[in-house]
């Protein structure tokens, strides 16, 4: 498999869309990371996103606060979230933020 840095910025775009329904994760403002036996339990493989829905389902259960790790990631100060995102981790209402 190759690594992130072996990839074209063509693979790199194309790997933002969820492997199960197609959703650009990126543009949904659903980029984030979980813990890794959370991952694994869901998507064996270290290549890829999902959209929050489609890790659920296949998980079979609703994400909670205690599956992301803390990195700036999966910290509304940081990075826009959806509010599935957001509410997944335990944040409340989306606070305006300006888009350049």
């Amino acid at each position: 498999m190759k690594s992130m840095w072996e990839r074209s910025d063509q693979e790199v775009e194309d790997s933002f869309h969820c492997l199960d329904c197609g959703l650009n994760t990126k543009e949904a403002h659903e980029y984030y990371t979980v813990h890794d036996e959370v991952w694994l339990k869901a998507h064996p493989d270290d290549w890829g996103m999902l959209c929050i829905g489609c890790l659920e389902k296949r998980l079979g259960r609703v994400l909670t606060a205690h599956d992301f790790p803390r990195y700036p990631v999966n910290d509304p100060d940081v990075f826009y979230q959806s509010d599935r995102l957001r509410d997944r981790l335990g944040h409340g209402e989306q606070k305006e933020v300006d888009v350049p």
